[in-house]
C-alpha cells in the first residue's frame, strides 16, 4: 500500500465494467479484500480494496471509501480468483469481481423478525381456533404468524388475539434461519466400481492443482450423475 502526506490511500476495484482500480483515501488499517463503500459519481458502492495505489494522483484529490462495520475481509484466494477470471476470460476485474458482489445487500446487519411463543396465561375465552393454536405452540418452539396460521389453520386475527391476551408472547429471531452442523460421517452414497474409479481419478487430477479436462462417457441413465 501507499501513503501521500500521511494521509493512506490504496487503489480499489468497484463492482463495474470498468478499465481497473480506482485510487481513494481509505480511514483506518486496510488490506487486499476489505470490503469499503466507494463513492462513485452520485452513487456510493460496495467495493473492495485492490492493492497499492498508484501514485498518479495527490492525495487531496482523492474521495475517501469507508470500511463497513463491521468489518468484512475477501478470501485473498477468492480476490486472486477474480483477477484469474477476469485475465482468463479477457473481461474487467470489476466485472468478475460484479458476480462476486451480486447480493450488496449481504453484508448488511441481519434483520430480527417477528415470531410467536407460547405464553404463561389462558385467554378467557378458549374457542377451537384459539384451542388449535395453543396445542401447536405447546411444544415450545417459536414461529411466525404465518407459520402458526398455516398449521393451525385459523386466521391472524386469532394470533393477534392470543398475543394480545398474553397466552403468546412476542419473540425475534434471526432473519435467516440457521443451517444445521454438517456431519463429517454421513456417507449416504455408495458409488458403484466405475464411479468410484472415476472419483479417484478425478480427485488425483485436483490433488496436481493443475488445469485439466476430463470427459465422461457414457450413455443416458449409466450413472454419469448422482445426487448425495
Amino acid at each position: 500500500m501507499s501513503t501521500t502526506n500521511s494521509v493512506p490511500h490504496a487503489s480499489v476495484l468497484v463492482p463495474l465494467p470498468l478499465r481497473g482500480p480506482y485510487d481513494y483515501l481509505i480511514s483506518g488499517p486496510f488490506e487486499r479484500g476489505v470490503l469499503v463503500r466507494a463513492p462513485l459519481g452520485k452513487r456510493e458502492l460496495l467495493a473492495a480494496i485492490w492493492g497499492a495505489a498508484s501514485d498518479d494522483v495527490a492525495a487531496m484529490k482523492l474521495r475517501e471509501a469507508r470500511a463497513l462495520v463491521p468489518r468484512r475481509c475477501l478470501p485473498l484466494t477468492l480476490c486472486d480468483f477474480v483477477d484469474w477470471v477476469a485475465q482468463y476470460t479477457l473481461s474487467p476485474p470489476g466485472a468478475v469481481l460484479a458476480q462476486v458482489l451480486r447480493i450488496q445487500s449481504a453484508f448488511d446487519p441481519e434483520k430480527l423478525r417477528p415470531a410467536f411463543r407460547i405464553g404463561k396465561k389462558t385467554p378467557e375465552r378458549l374457542s377451537a381456533a384459539r384451542a388449535r393454536v395453543l396445542a401447536l405452540m405447546a411444544d415450545g418452539f417459536a414461529r411466525s404468524n404465518a407459520e402458526i396460521v398455516g398449521q393451525a389453520g385459523v386466521s391472524s386475527s386469532v394470533v393477534k388475539a392470543l398475543a394480545q391476551s398474553g397466552a403468546l408472547k412476542t419473540v425475534f429471531l434471526p432473519e435467516f434461519a440457521p443451517f444445521a452442523a454438517p456431519d463429517p460421517a454421513f456417507d449416504h452414497v455408495t458409488l458403484s466400481s466405475d464411479q468410484l474409479a472415476v472419483a479417484v481419478h478425478l480427485r488425483t487430477a485436483v490433488k496436481k492443482r493443475v488445469y485439466s479436462v476430463h470427459l465422461l462417457d457414457g450413455v443416458t441413465g449409466s450413472g454419469k450423475t448422482f445426487t448425495v
